[in-house]
């Protein structure tokens, strides 16, 4: 059993060299091609979400919650904010609040770690709670003669009962994220297709 796990080892161990030594092409391709990310269950744990009574199960332990927390923190730090830096440049948003809240989370100064103001009002600003998110992950690109409406279908669900699958979106949501629908036929701006993702 030794000599196998060994030579599984040796065959695993040569596969992570082989990604590590072509990583560039990766970054590369990262660096010139523009990509959009979107807040899914990867960027927490699979089927994140999925039903209403993992999600209250999860929301019930405050380890749950704090994996949650942290998992929306990072996602909203590397990629939301990117995303669309100017839902986050008022600072008399949500998502600003976000942000300041995150900075507060590890304060310097041996006060205790994280912060308990900061962890609510994070848990508040994710709808970590009953509540509906305060944060927006959605948002819109307009390029020359298109425009991309990225929809959050994973922090918006709907549940109809406890255990049924969930609506990607609750009406609400679906409202909020589209809401400059109808869209007039052509599109005003020169657009001339619409992706909805």
């Amino acid at each position: 059993g030794l000599r196998k796990a060994r030579i599984a080892f040796i065959a695993d161990r040569k596969k992570i060299e082989d990604t590590a030594a072509s990583i560039w092409k990766i970054r590369r391709t990262l660096a010139n091609v523009p990509t959009y990310a979107i807040c899914d269950d990867h960027e927490v744990t699979d089927d994140w979400n999925l039903t209403q009574h993992w999600r209250a199960t999860v929301l019930g332990s405050s380890l749950g919650k704090s994996v949650l927390r942290n998992a929306l923190t990072a996602y909203t730090l590397f990629q939301g904010w990117g995303n669309d830096p100017a839902a986050f440049a008022d600072p008399t948003s949500a998502n600003a609040g976000c942000l300041s809240d995150a900075a507060a989370l590890f304060p310097a100064g041996g006060s205790a770690w994280p912060n308990a103001t900061a962890t609510a009002s994070l848990e508040t600003c994710f709808g970590l709670g009953s509540a509906d998110p305060k944060i927006r992950f959605d948002y819109v690109i307009d390029g020359n003669a298109h425009r991309a409406i990225v929809m959050d279908s994973r922090t918006r669900r709907a549940f109809a009962g406890l255990d049924t699958p969930p609506a990607l979106l609750s009406d609400d949501a679906l409202r909020d994220q589209i809401q400059r629908g109808p869209f007039p036929s052509p599109l005003p701006g020169g657009i001339e297709l619409l992706l909805v993702i």
